[in-house]
């Protein structure tokens, strides 16, 4: 009777097993080690994202916020204080992301910006308002994002305040 113990490894084992490690390296360095960052399209939406985030929190806070477009970054303030309520207790103040406890202010990067700077009011039923006279907008504010040779169009409904993004 033959008693073959194995001892080691194969040299094909050893390179099916280089061949997996190869592989997820090189996913790994291709989504970690991109120079790149961060593309004209993610910020995009993480611009509407945020924007629906603080339509979101005016709704649920009972307050009125202003969202501020500058050319690198967007700040979501409180428009005026409302008495016995403390996330909204300050006018004109920079809010404080309930997720981070930063302040609420997003930055763009790699060479991305907004084209065209405004304000905008979510009000407390998340209607979208002009900032300066507190009416409701008229037509739909656009904001558009260029990144290299690419450009988004951020779009706030001025009937339901939808907020979306248009590009390539």
């Amino acid at each position: 009777m033959l008693n073959l113990k194995q001892k080691g490894m194969t040299l094909i084992e050893i390179v099916v097993t280089f061949m997996v490690i190869s592989t997820i390296s090189g996913i790994a360095f291709v989504k970690l080690g991109s120079t790149s960052g961060i593309t004209a399209a993610q910020q995009a939406n993480m611009m509407v994202n945020q924007i629906r985030h603080a339509q979101l929190l005016a709704q649920s806070w009972g307050c009125q916020l202003t969202i501020v477009i500058n050319t690198t970054s967007l700040e979501i303030r409180n428009k005026n204080a409302v008495t016995g309520k403390p996330l909204c207790s300050s006018a004109g103040s920079t809010i404080s992301n309930p997720a981070t406890g930063q302040a609420f202010i997003i930055s763009l990067s790699n060479n991305t910006q907004f084209d065209n700077m405004g304000t905008f009011d979510f009000d407390i039923k998340g209607i979208p308002r002009d900032t300066s006279t507190n009416a409701i907008l008229s037509t739909a504010t656009l904001f558009n994002l260029t990144g290299g040779d690419t450009t988004y169009t951020l779009s706030i409904s001025h009937i339901t305040g939808f907020v979306s993004t248009n590009g390539p």
